[in-house]
This record gives C-alpha cells, sequence and structure tokens, in this order.
C-alpha cells in the first residue's frame, strides 16, 4: 500500500489537540470540502515505521466495524514529519472527564457505558483481537449523556 503526500491545512482546520501518547499525538479537525469533525492520529516519521503505521491504519479500517469502536475513515497520507490517518472523533472528549472524583458516575451513565464496551470487546475477542490498553481516558463520547461511547487506541 502506498500513501500520498498532503498538506494538512490545505484539507483540514485543525481545531485542537485531543490527546497525546509515546505514539504521538490526536488532533481534532474540519474537513474543509465537506465541514465533517474528525481526528487526526499523527504518527512522527522519525520513530514510526511505514509498517507499523499502515498496520494500526489498517487494522482500525478494516477491523473496527462495532459501532462502539472508532474506525478509520479511509483518509491516510503523509507530511514531511508524520504519517496521518484520519478516524471518528468523541466530539464530548473521553470518559475519564466526566468521572467524578470521589464520587464516580451514575449508575445508569455506567451501565451505558458498560454495555457498549462489552459489544465492543466481544466484537474484537471474535475477530481474535485483545484491547491492551482498557481505561477511561480510550472511551470516547458521542454526546454528553455517554448513550453512545466508542472505543479506541488500539495501539
Amino acid at each position: 500500500q502506498s500513501l500520498s503526500s498532503m498538506d494538512t491545512s490545505e484539507h483540514f482546520q485543525v481545531l485542537k489537540l485531543l490527546g497525546q501518547g509515546s505514539y504521538g499525538r490526536v488532533m481534532l479537525a474540519l474537513h474543509r470540502k465537506k465541514g465533517t469533525p474528525m481526528a487526526l492520529k499523527c504518527f512522527p516519521r522519525e520513530s514510526t515505521s511505514l509498517y507499523s503505521f499502515l498496520k494500526e491504519y489498517n487494522f482500525s479500517l478494516s477491523f473496527c466495524t462495532h459501532p462502539s469502536l472508532t474506525s478509520a475513515l479511509g483518509i491516510a497520507y503523509f507530511t514531511p514529519s508524520h504519517y496521518i490517518f484520519a478516524q471518528q472523533a468523541g466530539l464530548y472528549g473521553d470518559l475519564y472527564e466526566v468521572i467524578l472524583p470521589e464520587v464516580g458516575l451514575e449508575e445508569d451513565r455506567c451501565q451505558r457505558v458498560v454495555s457498549q464496551l462489552c459489544g465492543a470487546l466481544s466484537h474484537l475477542h471474535s475477530l481474535g483481537f485483545v484491547h491492551r490498553d482498557l481505561k477511561p481516558e480510550n472511551v470516547f463520547l458521542c454526546d454528553a449523556a455517554c448513550r453512545w461511547v466508542k472505543l479506541g487506541d488500539y495501539g
């Protein structure tokens, strides 16, 4: 598989940093032509092989078909400094941000989240995959009431 070179600012309006980790960073962006919000997952080329990048991109594109898994949107490219692919964005932050210290999460919200995560994990397990980093920071909210969440960060 080959990648095209692209200028991020030409095709996307980058709005803010969503997260950062050892792999790189994730930016919230709007597609300039479509107006669609998406997460741009950026991997530094100096520390990421093309093989590793394509492996994660293809996994997200091919196997993350459950409604509670973040999936790639079919946009992948490189810049002089990064490999980048677009995926669905959780526009309401992550689960960690809504769990109140010493209070937790209301039972009805908790039940909704756990039910969706069980479905997502069951889907991954049926394909022979294990999510090795299940934590609130990797559960992305599609609405404020946790009626729809997505598990992400499969690295």
